[in-house]
């Protein structure tokens, strides 16, 4: 879950002052500025082009010009004219604005270049903090997020907060690079301070949501995610979450309202209606799923996902031949894929192919140690082929990593135990 780059919080304020001269390029140069500060680039572009067509080296006219194709997202015009500015005052704001241009084309070691030029240390902030020190740093940590260098990038956002804190997008970026690291509290913690500074920013309230969503802490995802809808009653992506909440406290009726409803608002939200094949996996209704997910798969035959799910739907309905084909192509498409290995050894243990469900169940494993479906259906394999000691030890796994409701576990692994006493008093 990812915030919208919003470029005008860091834009709108590259108005720079002109010296005091009466010159017909200051006054245009000024002119630009007052059509720069609302917003007004196209317009303000027309004055700085007029200043740079009297003096094409006049450098105010050559940073602001920059700094508005920059808003305008014409990223290379505003690099070649931060360029030529560079060339006749080595100042700071070219560097800046040059470095979030290179930033947008993904000329990511430059652009930290070029921001890093304009950091000041510590020792040189005063209590009333840097604005340009702490639009870089926060700048730097959005290209370490995009880096997926989560650590470095909390770094940025910590200095960040140093040199200007009560900006919201510091804390609610930061809060994206712990979510990134599974470190849930702390960014619900950021997401909390970022919400203070902006109370009506519903996607602040969606990325705090699903934070909470993630640490299955469901009936506060769908607080929060209700919030969103308040402050938009159009939010697709807000509806879509919901559902997807509501699916983890056995809401299905809700569930399904709210998955629609993300389709209504956004007829190709693709996601949405994942979600609702998924949905109905959940809830048992398999022969649904199997024609939503070979919907979703006519249109795009790319998703290891989807393949997955139409195979455990297509499982549940004992069509194993076509399931063992899907979970096959799923694991193809991503052999990183657990929740497929966990599939296809649960086909192979309703094949009663138990061997090969314990390979199988093994790789979901590896790649994710604490999948407790896993370790059950792994306990039933080994309790089938009569190894008791191993389906206590995965029945005990599966309970320990947070399953509460394996019913068969309990039966099955109260009598691997009974099995293991037996053999034990022979």
């Amino acid at each position: 879950m990812s915030l919208k780059r919003n470029l005008s919080l860091i834009f709108c304020f590259l108005s720079f002052v002109c010296n005091a001269q009466s010159s017909e390029v200051d006054a245009y140069v000024k002119q630009g500025i007052e059509k720069e500060r609302p917003g007004h680039f196209n317009e303000a572009l027309e004055y700085f082009n007029k200043a740079l067509a009297l003096d094409s080296n006049d450098y105010n006219a050559l940073a602001n010009r920059g700094a508005t194709y920059l808003n305008l997202r014409n990223y290379k015009a505003c690099i070649t004219d931060c360029n030529k500015a560079l060339s006749i005052r080595r100042s700071n704001f070219p560097f800046f604005t040059r470095g979030m241009a290179e930033a947008r084309l993904q000329m990511f070691d430059v652009a930290i270049d070029d921001l890093q030029h304009v950091v000041k240390p510590i020792s040189e902030i005063s209590l009333a903090g840097d604005f340009l020190t702490g639009q870089s740093c926060l700048e730097i940590g959005w290209i370490k997020n995009q880096m997926q260098c989560y650590e470095e990038a909390i770094e940025s956002f910590d200095y960040a907060v140093h040199a200007s804190g009560r900006n919201f997008a510091i804390f609610a970026y930061r809060a994206n690079a712990k979510l990134e690291l599974k470190r849930y509290d702390d960014a619900i913690k950021d997401y909390d301070i970022a919400i203070r500074l902006k109370p009506l920013d519903g996607e602040l309230y969606r990325a705090r949501g699903w934070a909470k969503f993630k640490m299955k802490n469901f009936d506060d995802a769908i607080r929060d995610f209700s919030e969103a809808i308040d402050i938009s009653a159009n939010d697709s992506i807000a509806y879509n979450l919901r559902g997807w909440a509501k699916i983890g406290v056995n809401d299905s009726v809700s569930a399904f309202t709210d998955l629609d409803k993300a389709i209504e608002l956004a007829p190709h939200y693709h996601l949405a209606y994942i979600n609702r094949a998924k949905a109905c996996n959940v809830f048992g209704h398999y022969l649904q799923a199997v024609k939503e997910y070979s919907e979703l798969i006519n249109a795009d035959s790319s998703s290891a996902d989807v393949y997955n799910g139409r195979g455990w739907a297509l499982g549940h309905i004992k069509k194993y031949s076509e399931a063992m084909e899907d979970l096959n192509r799923a694991i193809s498409m991503n052999p990183y894929f657990a929740s497929a290995y966990d599939s296809r050894g649960w086909v192979e243990c309703e094949l009663g192919k138990f061997k090969e469900a314990i390979t199988d169940l093994d790789k979901a494993l590896q790649i994710d140690s604490t999948m407790s479906v896993a370790y059950n259906k792994r306990g039933y394999a080994y309790f089938k082929l009569g190894d008791n000691q191993n389906a206590v030890l995965n029945y005990d796994a599966a309970l320990a990593n947070g399953k509460k409701d394996f019913k068969a576990s309990y039966e099955y692994r109260e009598e691997a135990i009974a099995n293991l006493k037996k053999s034990n008093n022979r």
